[in-house]
């Protein structure tokens, strides 16, 4: 009889504590759901009904659908009215280049028909639309919809393939007051290169009245896919533009040059007039490669241009003639770094950026391995030390190596034991599969016991070689967080949380995508790491979700003596 009064002892207490939660303002409700992670503002909600409600403008208030197996969720959504009412920004990626094979695309045109007559009615709050497909929307009845229903959207983002048309005529372009713009080019392949240089197109007339009539408050501009694009549109329309509020601008593989086969090295007039014209410009981003079509320097820009930039991505050159480039804190080279002859001159001018926190950089190290005749990972490490010697403040890295024969993540480490980056608080790592490469899980827990300033990082792996910064296909992704503070003394708990994910049927040898989370202490005695990394699925049964038990699979070393792993795979 104990038991039983102390049961109801128990859930008269709970009872009380959730009655207690949901007297808490919803304004302070917000503040807490803030701080904390997604996962558990969910089940905060999941205590009451009237807490739901509350969190749900929270749990989607920001929706991305990066893979063909999230946009099936737009079907689910469509049926909850309550929910797609909270949306306030909506990404959809169907056939995304990166997590999805050739023989694996669907019917873009299923998802467009499905936003346009059953979600987009019910976006009330909706702010954002980003449409990224391998083409524009099939239907274009689509913005029309987006543009009677949301009375918000003020941010609109599309997609258009290597060959559709962009008609003058389209529903796009009958947006007005919008703050920010994208029309990004995408492709599948580069198969379109053996033809040589495709020509040059012209945007429609009514694409530039949206844009410089009649969105006078436009903050932020794309247009244009990251070299090599397969459609150079001419822009030199965007000169007459004049945005006061603009502060991003991104420009791709397009022309911007009177005389696109010339290669002029100054910047030309009405390029330079509206860099002047837009003083409060924080982010400029030139995808292009230059030479044709693109002015080879910035050397004409006067010292006054720019004076609040601090966000830049273009080739090196480009950053050497910037107007006071020691301002940069963000910085995205798009030229491959390829030849042993390059990295003291890339050394030099990163040197020069005193106040750079952020770095991303294409690598082609197996040149340097030809030039070398050598495959000593003291070649590879060297680079990195110069590296990160040239950038001491450096906060976060991204380094991308698509070509083969590639490095070893060791090689990384070592680099940051011999060349210390003291304020280096994560990194961004991909690269193709190295032989050497341990298993992703224990190079992880490395990584985060070696290098106790690490708060988070990711490592990429990719199924094969690819020369451009966007378009490779991951074949695992892990993605890591570091928990506790280093300098707590000895008796201090540090943890690591790991989400890793793959996809595709090359990865396994049969179809199908993984996703497995786990944590675990970071151990100061680190046991020997496993020579070959084993399949990391080992099929258990027919049903779609395999689970596993609470200790770490048989594959894992010891060092995951407390890891939770959930494995789901979709056939």
């Amino acid at each position: 009889m104990s038991a039983v009064s102390a049961l109801f002892r128990t859930a008269s207490k709970r009872s009380r504590f959730y009655a207690t939660l949901e007297l808490v303002p919803a304004a302070v409700l917000r503040e807490i759901a803030a701080q904390l992670a997604c996962g558990d503002v969910l089940r905060l909600g999941l205590t009451s009904r009237l807490m739901w409600d509350r969190c749900l403008g929270y749990l989607y208030e920001d929706v991305d659908l990066k893979t063909n197996r999230h946009c099936k969720m737009l079907a689910a959504l469509a049926r909850r009215p309550k929910v797609l009412r909270s949306i306030k920004r909506l990404a959809v990626r169907p056939n995304n280049v990166e997590w999805t094979l050739p023989e694996d695309e669907m019917n873009e045109g299923t998802f467009a028909e499905l936003i346009h007559s059953r979600v987009a009615p019910n976006l009330a709050s909706l702010h954002t639309f980003i449409w990224d497909g391998l083409q524009k929307p099939p239907c274009d009845e689509l913005w029309l919809q987006l543009r009677r229903s949301c009375p918000r959207l003020t941010r609109i983002g599309t997609t258009i393939g290597a060959v559709e048309q962009l008609e003058n005529g389209s529903h796009l372009f009958d947006f007005r007051g919008l703050h920010s713009f994208s029309l990004v080019v995408k492709c599948a392949s580069l198969a379109w290169l053996t033809d040589g240089r495709p020509k040059i197109e012209n945007l429609p007339r009514r694409l530039w009245e949206m844009l410089i009539e009649n969105s006078p408050d436009l903050a932020q501009l794309t247009i244009g896919g990251a070299a090599p694009c397969p459609r150079p549109f001419d822009v030199r329309p965007i000169a007459y533009g004049r945005w006061p509020r603009l502060r991003s601008l991104t420009l791709g593989d397009l022309i911007m040059q009177h005389e696109p086969t010339k290669k002029d090295a100054t910047i030309p007039p009405s390029l330079r007039a509206f860099l002047l014209a837009h003083p409060r410009l924080r982010a400029v981003n030139f995808q292009h490669i230059a030479g044709v079509g693109f002015p080879r320097t910035l050397a004409s820009l006067p010292d006054t241009a720019l004076p609040h930039i601090r966000t830049f991505s273009g080739p090196l050159l480009y950053v050497k003639t910037l107007p006071q480039p020691w301002r940069l804190r963000h910085l995205t080279l798009n030229g491959l770094q390829h030849s042993q002859s390059a990295f003291p001159k890339l050394f030099a001018v990163l040197r020069a950026l005193t106040a750079l926190e952020s770095l991303s950089i294409l690598f082609d190290l197996s040149l340097y391995t030809n030039v070398t005749r050598s495959l000593n990972p003291q070649d590879h490490t060297s680079v990195f030390c110069g590296l990160l010697r040239a950038c001491p403040r450096l906060v976060h890295l991204d380094l991308l190596c698509f070509t083969q024969p590639t490095f070893g993540v060791c090689e990384f480490s070592a680099a940051l034991i011999l060349a210390p980056a003291p304020h280096l608080r994560s990194f961004v790592l991909t690269k193709v599969q190295a032989p050497m490469d341990d298993d992703m899980g224990y190079t992880a827990m490395q990584l985060a016991h070696t290098h106790p300033h690490l708060t988070n990082f990711t490592l990429r792996y990719t199924q094969d070689s690819w020369l451009t910064p966007t378009g490779a296909r991951p074949k695992y992704v892990g993605t890591y967080v570091v928990r506790g503070n280093p300098g707590e003394g000895q008796t201090s708990t540090r943890t690591i949380e790991g989400h890793e994910r793959g996809g595709g049927a090359k990865t396994f040898g049969f179809g199908g995508q993984y996703s497995r989370r786990w944590w675990a202490p970071i151990s100061s005695d680190m046991k020997t790491p496993p020579s070959r990394r084993p399949s990391l699925l080992r099929k258990k049964s027919s049903a779609s979700v395999a689970y596993f038990s609470a200790r770490a699979p048989a594959h894992q070393p010891d060092i995951f003596p407390n890891t939770q792993s959930r494995i789901d795979r979709e056939k």
